[in-house]
């Protein structure tokens, strides 16, 4: 097996300056940090000069801070919230932001670091930075977030603060690789000027890199890991994820990459929700770049990823119809549909279901989120929309996937002892109805339908797919297997 060489480039040429909006010592009092109702505890141990943080019993706490981060503090900025924690559990650092929705009303995005598996008797780093520079903003939230049964967590100290970066320009040739586990390993190159050392999570294990003076570090693997390298340049920093997979699973990838008959040089449009969204730089959408790219057989062929977290069949049509609308030109989900026209798109990939398809517990969860007697309209709205823009791109639906049914009812469970209500997905005569939907849509409307949803619901180890938290968000190994299922569908293109 041939070692993979992925390349970053990083170019930083630029002054920082620094601006502290909160800092916390946990010697006297808990500053102003507090649990979200129902959602863990906080409180100070002054023996230990910690806040002391722990879940609740579905395994979570949120914890938030009295005040308010105002836009004007780090307007054009790069906000960093660090935390130095001990513990058992999971910790995030998050950051919820406030803004102006489309229906005249707000909305929340939040934007969570990836977790960091926390050590019972030494204190490690959370940390996690946004850069804000183009967002319409009304107020910033820093949070963190521990998950994990009985998890607990002593934080020191915690600080947000503000960067200002100029002429700061990081880049990467490609935001993923994989390769068979058992090669000799992955090896990865920096060129030009970092302010720190590399820095390497194996499976959310730490592991110090050193580069030769050529910047060549070899990153030995013995089984299946997932690797995320992180390099900083003046206050920016960009990832880059390997993937150390089954020899057979890398084979079978390989193999249904080379008989797609994606054409060479294909700009791909994907409209989808957090299954797109989130996990960027090696998700479902990265595989696909990746494997289908990987030979270097003609053309690139581009995705151009839309996915945004929470969208579902109804909000894509709206925001979609409503580009354009002058009395919204600032609405955040607006915003990220910005240069959606600038290219020539060959295909518009869309995968949505899960949020469409997600029902109540006060209806007996028979009244789905989207009522299912709006679907195909919304549907049908939204194709006549892109047929419009993109009179030569053929449309490609994806049904929804399956998700994780027991770790749902777990969780719904557990939801109802505190509250009233909740939404619970992959629930299956839904799901079912809106496979059925779309499939007969892209049979009348001449798009072309893959099948997400029987192989999911069929898949002899469906929860290993997903995601343990919540049983919905795709897994290291569901990426794989969406990634697999439509480069498989579209060898028949």
């Amino acid at each position: 097996m041939k070692k993979l060489l992925s390349c970053l480039a990083v170019f930083a040429i630029s002054a920082l300056m620094a601006e502290t909006l909160i800092e916390s010592k946990f010697d006297k009092n808990t500053a102003n940090w507090y649990a979200l109702h129902n959602f863990g505890a906080v409180s100070c141990d002054t023996a230990a000069a910690a806040l002391k943080v722990t879940v609740n019993p579905a395994g979570e706490c949120r914890m938030a801070n009295w005040k308010r981060i105002t836009p004007e503090m780090c307007a054009g900025k790069v906000i960093k919230l660090t935390a130095q924690v001990r513990g058992r559990g999971q910790m995030a650092a998050v950051f919820v932001l406030t803004v102006n929705s489309a229906s005249g009303g707000r909305s929340y995005p939040r934007f969570a670091g990836t977790p960091v598996t926390l050590k019972s008797d030494e204190f490690t780093t959370v940390e996690f930075s946004l850069d804000l520079a183009g967002r319409t903003l009304l107020s910033i939230e820093p949070r963190f977030e521990l998950k994990g049964e009985n998890a607990e967590a002593y934080i020191s100290s915690i600080k947000c603060e503000t960067v200002t970066v100029q002429s700061t320009r990081l880049e990467t040739t490609f935001p993923y690789i994989a390769f068979a586990a058992g090669s000799t390993g992955a090896s990865f190159r920096v060129y030009g000027e970092v302010d720190t050392a590399l820095q390497l999570l194996i499976n959310n294990q730490s592991r110090e890199i050193t580069t030769d003076a050529d910047g060549l570090a070899v990153i030995p693997v013995a089984g299946e890991a997932l690797i995320r390298y992180t390099v900083a340049g003046n206050g920016k920093s960009i990832q880059l994820f390997s993937e150390a997979v089954d020899a057979a699973e890398f084979a079978a990838l390989s193999e249904a990459a080379e008989n797609s008959k994606l054409p060479a040089g294909s700009k791909v449009l994907v409209l989808g929700d957090s299954l797109s969204d989130f996990e960027r730089n090696r998700n479902y959408v990265d595989q696909l770049n990746f494997y289908l790219n990987r030979n270097g057989n003609g053309e690139k062929i581009t995705f151009y990823n839309y996915g945004i977290g929470g969208d579902d069949i109804r909000r894509i049509t709206r925001r979609f119809i409503h580009h354009f609308d002058p009395k919204t030109p600032d609405e955040y989900f607006q915003v990220r549909y910005t240069g959606i026209d600038a290219v020539k798109y060959d295909y518009v990939m869309i995968f949505l279901g899960q949020n469409d398809t997600k029902a109540s517990s006060q209806s007996n969860w028979q009244t789905t989120f989207v009522p299912h007697q709006d679907w195909e309209k919304y549907y049908t709205q939204l194709l006549a929309e892109i047929k419009r823009r993109f009179p030569e791109a053929k449309i490609i639906l994806i049904s929804p996937i399956h998700t994780d049914s027991a770790r749902q009812d777990a969780i719904a469970q557990v939801v109802l002892q505190r509250r009233d209500n909740v939404w619970k997905f992959g629930i299956e005569e839904h799901m079912e109805r809106y496979a059925a939907m779309l499939r007969q849509l892209a049979r009348s409307s001449g798009a072309y339908y893959i099948d997400l949803y029987t192989p999911s619901k069929d898949h002899t180890s469906r929860s290993s797919l997903f995601q343990s938290a919540d049983g919905v968000h795709l897994s290291p190994a569901g990426e794989r297997f969406v990634t697999l299922q439509i480069l498989l569908a579209l060898k028949n293109l």
